[in-house]
Parts: C-alpha cells; structure tokens; sequence
C-alpha cells in the first residue's frame, strides 16, 4: 500500500529542492479544481514503476484515484 498526502503546492520550494526528474507543483493545481497531479516517492517510483522515466505525464491509478 502507498501512502498518499496532500502537501501545499509550494512544500518543495518551501524546503529549497526540487523533484529529480518532471516538475514542481503548479499554483494551479491547488485547491481540488484543477488537474490533480502526483510527485512520486523514488521508493514507489522504483517499486510500482521499475524506475521507468517514461512514466512522467502519464495518468496513474493511485489509491483507486486516476492522477497524472
């Protein structure tokens, strides 16, 4: 089972670092009404996705949810 949390879209900015591979948090993608996206844990990345880069943009079913 992976856990999933809803984190402020600033959280990595906040820390100063910044996902190894995609993109941060948009402004936009805050507050329920936008796309819902996912950053991806590298333990889930590399466990669930075999390490696959590709995977970047592509729709996931997490916790019975589809996120991009």
């Amino acid at each position: 089972m992976s856990a999933v949390c809803l984190p402020q879209p600033n959280i990595f900015r906040f820390f100063g670092v910044h996902p190894a591979l995609g993109r941060d948090f948009l402004p936009e993608e805050d507050g329920g009404d936008g796309q819902r996206v996912a950053i991806l844990s590298h333990e889930l990345w590399m466990r669930r996705l075999g390490g696959d880069p590709a995977i970047i943009g592509r729709k996931l079913l997490l916790s019975g949810d589809a996120i991009q």
